[in-house]
């Protein structure tokens, strides 16, 4: 398997676990209101917040699966494919501002992964 497509194939799993983990914590969240842990209002924000980076994780993973390994020269296009991908989706307002970080991070640790590997 080429760098590039390891790369792909990873950040993809890696996005969908991030998603899961947001799930959980949409669940947690409703767990929270129903012991009264929290008020309506502020389950209602944190869920909204949650189901909108759930909406990016799964968007950016079907987008980042659907590509086309071959069409990237070397491992560091397609990672700047997939970052201006993301600079791309916040600024239109699909994703949360926040995310740009977070998925930034997760890049850059797939990255160095890739690049470690023989």
């Amino acid at each position: 398997m080429s760098k590039i497509a390891k790369f792909f194939s990873i950040l993809t799993a890696e996005l969908v676990d991030a998603k899961d983990e947001f799930e959980e914590s949409i669940r947690a969240v409703e767990e929270a209101r129903a012991r009264e842990a929290c008020t309506e209002y502020v389950r209602r924000q944190n869920e909204a917040l949650y189901r909108s980076e759930v909406s990016a994780l799964r968007d950016l993973a079907r987008d980042i699966s659907l590509r086309d390994t071959s069409a990237y020269a070397s491992l560091d296009e397609a990672v700047s494919a997939v970052t201006a991908l993301v600079g791309e989706k916040t600024k239109r307002g699909n994703y949360p501002e926040l995310m740009k970080d977070f998925l930034g991070k997760k890049i850059e640790k797939v990255r160095r992964f890739v690049e470690d590997q023989k």
